[in-house]
């Protein structure tokens, strides 16, 4: 969506694509609307109207659009660390708080070191535990978990395209949503770990995994989450990696799964790719 925006120079309101200038008709009064959810358009003053690939080959937009997509896929928000923080140690009573919410969640020493987490101390982020994310030896942006009553949960900025995997040399990597969801599997396998703080992937951050090039890419979301799942590992599939789907019980998340979570990842199913489904769907004379 934001490459097309970028594309056709126009802005997202809602689930729709407000275009400025109609291509048909010229008007620059923002009549041109395309629908991100059905990939159609319809401009209100001259009536015309279709599937968005339609209008991407009539005006030669699907160059511009490649053009806007190489540009952006590999470009990570680089952030700066918040100027306040402080390494993770029980000498001060908001440390140690900080601390014991971690214990809480079975977060080791050993990550707290490894990991760099750190405690936030400006107001901004003021009862936050800091977690850093380095890639190809440079930090690239960080989320935060709160601890403290009353504060709400912290989102990546708008706008933050690619996710990092955080790497230990496997050619394996689990796809989880949560921090919690995280460390536990981090502590208890030894796989890389991408944590997707939901339950997609965008374009981008596909993109950079495809360079990675795992050889098993592992998805493991919560229990309820069967549905997306299997949205994110054909999403995966479709990329040309091959995707494997963990099945948790329906009341079970990945950082309540302790130790036994290795149990459900070796028995991750494998997802059968899109080609693969509709060749089998063939009959037996037309298979190559």
């Amino acid at each position: 969506a934001n490459e097309l925006m970028r594309a056709l120079r126009g802005r997202i309101k809602g689930t729709e694509l407000v275009v400025k200038d109609c291509l048909h008709y010229h008007n620059d009064n923002w009549n041109l609307e395309i629908s991100l959810a059905k990939l159609v358009y319809n401009c209100w003053a001259c009536k015309y109207s279709g599937h968005v690939s339609q209008l991407l080959r009539q005006f030669n937009i699907e160059a511009e659009l490649e053009r806007v997509y190489e540009s952006e896929r590999d470009r990570v928000i680089v952030e700066k660390l918040p100027h306040n923080t402080s390494i993770l140690a029980s000498n001060t009573p908001y440390a140690h708080k900080a601390l014991q919410r971690l214990r809480e969640r079975k977060v080791s020493d050993d990550l707290i070191r490894s990991w760099d987490l750190r405690l936030g101390l400006e107001e901004e982020y003021f009862g936050y535990i800091i977690f850093p994310y380095y890639f190809m030896g440079g930090f690239k942006y960080f989320s935060a978990a709160a601890f403290l009553p009353k504060i709400k949960p912290y989102r990546l900025p708008e706008g933050h395209k690619v996710l990092v995997p955080r790497q230990r040399g496997s050619d394996t990597i689990i796809y989880v949503e949560g921090t919690y969801d995280g460390t536990s599997v981090w502590q208890n396998t030894s796989y890389d770990l991408m944590m997707l703080f939901g339950k997609f992937l965008t374009d981008e951050a596909l993109a950079l995994l495809q360079r990675c090039n795992y050889k098993r890419n592992i998805v493991c979301l919560d229990g309820d989450a069967h549905v997306e799942g299997m949205e994110l590992a054909t999403q995966i599939n479709a990329a040309g990696l091959d995707a494997y789907i963990t099945e948790l019980p329906s009341d079970m998340d990945p950082d309540e799964a302790g130790a036994d979570i290795v149990g459900y990842i070796n028995n991750s199913r494998r997802v059968e790719s899109i080609s693969l489904l509709k060749d089998r769907l063939k009959p037996l004379s037309a298979r190559s």
